[in-house]
C-alpha cells in the first residue's frame, strides 16, 4: 500500500478486518485434532493452549472449530505482555494450573519459540512438524519427541514413565 502511495490508516484497518474474517472462515484442523484432545481428556489431563495470539483473535478461532471446551486455560500475548520465546507465557499457565514444569508436556510447531524454551524451563516437549511452515531449523536434540501427525500424541504421552491412563 505504501509503494502504491495507497496507504492510509483506515485502508490498512479495513485490509487487517479483511485478512482475519478470510483466515477465520477457512480454518480446518489438522487430522485426528479433535479425536486426539477427546481422549487426553479422558485421561484427565490439564490442557492449555499458549499462543502468540491476542486473546481475542485466539478465542474466535477456537470458537470458529469448536475446540473452546477442550482447554482448561488459554494464555495469550496479551495477557502476559511478551510472546514466545519469552518464558512468561509458559510460566503463566504453570501458575494457573497449579503443576510443575517436569509434570508437563509442550506440544509446539516452532524450535525457536515452543522447544527451546520449554526445554529450559523443564518440560518435556513435542515438535509438531507437521505445523511448522517455516524453513527447517530443527535440531533433534531440542525436543523429546517429534510428532508427524497430531494424533501421534497419544503414543507418545503412553511411553512418559509417569503416566498411567
Amino acid at each position: 500500500m505504501q509503494e502504491r502511495k495507497l496507504f492510509t490508516a483506515q485502508k490498512y484497518r479495513q485490509c487487517c478486518e479483511i485478512y482475519e474474517r478470510e483466515k477465520l472462515q477457512n480454518l480446518e484442523l489438522y487430522p485426528g485434532v479433535r479425536e486426539t484432545l477427546d481422549k487426553l481428556k479422558t485421561f484427565g489431563l490439564k490442557l492449555a493452549i499458549i499462543t502468540d495470539a491476542d486473546r481475542c483473535h485466539a478465542l474466535s478461532r477456537l470458537t470458529r472449530v469448536e475446540l473452546m471446551d477442550s482447554f482448561d486455560i488459554l494464555v495469550a500475548a496479551d495477557m502476559t505482555g511478551t510472546k514466545k520465546p519469552d518464558p512468561a507465557h509458559f510460566l503463566f499457565a504453570l501458575q494457573a494450573l497449579g503443576i510443575k514444569p517436569e509434570e508437563s508436556l509442550v506440544v509446539g510447531d516452532s524450535i525457536r519459540r515452543d522447544m527451546v524454551p520449554a526445554r529450559r524451563l523443564g518440560f518435556k516437549t513435542a515438535y509438531a512438524s507437521y505445523g511448522d511452515w517455516r524453513p527447517a531449523e530443527e535440531m533433534d536434540l531440542c525436543f523429546d519427541f517429534r510428532l508427524n501427525t497430531f494424533s501421534d500424541l497419544l503414543g507418545y504421552i503412553e511411553t512418559l514413565n509417569s503416566f498411567t491412563p
